[in-house]
């Protein structure tokens, strides 16, 4: 909780939905919107996919809000899947 884009999430968490209960799937969702809203944001209209992945493609070492962002050609994707060990034999 002590990297920029987990507090923006709680802060509009905590503003927009103020008795939600804050979870991983949503805070899964509000990392990728940002993602794609930077994206965005680097590109011009009219928003493509081919656009968008080009966009992608070029994110190297990028330090996006306290994550280190690298596009992998591999998986098409821009982070690594990451396991949390429950301490009770489950993992998510």
């Amino acid at each position: 909780s002590t990297i920029e884009i987990i507090k923006e999430y709680q802060i509009e968490m905590a503003r927009e939905y103020p008795d939600v209960r804050l979870d991983v799937d949503s805070l899964e969702g509000y990392i990728n919107a940002s993602i794609l809203l930077y994206l965005l944001e680097s590109i011009d209209r009219p928003y493509t996919h081919e656009k968008i992945l080009q966009a992608a493609q070029k994110i190297n070492n990028l330090n996006f809000k306290g994550l280190v962002l690298n596009f992998d050609p591999q998986t098409q994707g821009l982070s690594k899947n990451v396991w949390l060990d429950l301490g009770d034999g489950d993992w998510i």
